[in-house]
Order: structure tokens, then C-alpha cells, then sequence
């Protein structure tokens, strides 16, 4: 899978200092690049800073965490975050090989609404895992195709936009991060993914 230059990201440091544990990542609609910004976080946070990650993928579909990761068909967040549901989420975290993060894929139990349940059954889940992991990263559907976000992203303590350059506009962004707000959400930041640079990288490293 692709990963981006964490100075790119300009987001690690803010989690840092702000102190957030667990991290929604969506996009205001489909084709952003949400699924490899969130692996990219999730890469920095472990390989680089020496901190213990897990990734949720709640972005099912065509080049999915799941699928790029080979994990279609293992139990997973759907089998997790479903009402009533009081076990450990061990057997729905897997390894995988030559990556220094644990994955939940998509999971096999089927869901009307894309990666559902309840808000407070997903609170208790991410409250679990961050007893045992430095960083929670979620990489969520598109805000504006699926009410889903609007329900789950309060549970987490901050939500970043991944806004595709020259492609999103700002009424699509403004519109997006309107809603997480006022669904409670802390929207902490964006991502600014496929930019195209006009000069030679290193000269931008040196401003």
C-alpha cells in the first residue's frame, strides 16, 4: 500500500500535543485518499514515534484496509460494534506481517448501514482498546454519502478531514466539518492529500 511522507501529513505533532488517543479519519465524499492517510498515521505513530497502534477499518469496499491487507472474511469491527455485544475484541485484531500496527478489518456480520451499531456500544470499544494501545486510528466512510459518521465520530477524541486537493471544494469541506460539529465531533485538523507541487520537493523542505 502507499504510504505518505509523514512531513506531509502535518498531523502527528497535533495529536501529540492535543493528546488524542483515538482519531476519526473521513473524507467529505468518495476518491480522497482517506484509507491511505489513515495507514500513513498509522505507520508514523508506530515506526516512527515507537508507539503502539491499532487501525479500524470502517471504509468497506473496493481497496479497503481489509482487502489491501488480505483480511476479507475475518471476524472484525462489524462483529465488534454491535448492540448488547460484551467480549473482547482480541479475536478481531490481527498482525500483520512486516507492519508494526494491529489491524480490525471490516469484519462478516452484515450491516443496513455501513459499519452501524450504537454510538455508546462503539464508545466502549474504543475505551477498551486504548487501555492497550497508544493510538486508536478509524478509517471511515465519506461524510457526505453515509449518515454514520455524523452518529460514531463524537465517540472519538478528534476527527480528521482529508480533503483531496483541487478536487474537494470549500463548500463540500465547510459542509462536512458543519456537520461533524455539530454532531459533537472535535474536528482537530485536515489533511491536504494529492497535492501537486509546481517546484522541485526540496526547495518546499527548505521554506
Amino acid at each position: 500500500m502507499k504510504i505518505l511522507d509523514p512531513s506531509k501529513l502535518n498531523l502527528t505533532s497535533a495529536i501529540l500535543d492535543h493528546k488524542i488517543k483515538s482519531l476519526y479519519v473521513a473524507s467529505p465524499h468518495k476518491g480522497a485518499g482517506t484509507t491511505t492517510c489513515a495507514y500513513s498515521l498509522a505507520k508514523a505513530l508506530s515506526a516512527l514515534i515507537s508507539e503502539n497502534v491499532i487501525i479500524i477499518d470502517g471504509n468497506p469496499g473496493s481497496n479497503s484496509l481489509t482487502e489491501q491487507m488480505g483480511l476479507e472474511g475475518k471476524m472484525g469491527f462489524s462483529d465488534l460494534n454491535i448492540p448488547g455485544y460484551r467480549e473482547s475484541p482480541q479475536k478481531a485484531i490481527h498482525t500483520i506481517e512486516n507492519e508494526p500496527f494491529h489491524v480490525i478489518p471490516v469484519g462478516v456480520t452484515p450491516s443496513s448501514n455501513p459499519m452501524g451499531g450504537e454510538r455508546v456500544e462503539l464508545k466502549r470499544l474504543i475505551d477498551t482498546l486504548t487501555e492497550n494501545y497508544s493510538y486508536v486510528i478509524y478509517d471511515g466512510p465519506p461524510i457526505h454519502k453515509h449518515n454514520e459518521p455524523l452518529a460514531l465520530a463524537a465517540a472519538f477524541d478528534g476527527v480528521v478531514l482529508v480533503l483531496k486537493n483541487n478536487d474537494t471544494r470549500v463548500e463540500v469541506a465547510n459542509s462536512a466539518k458543519a456537520k461533524l460539529t455539530q454532531a459533537g465531533a472535535n474536528v482537530i485538523g485536515a489533511i491536504y492529500n494529492r497535492r501537486r507541487y509546481y517546484v522541485p520537493q526540496w526547495v518546499y523542505d527548505l521554506l
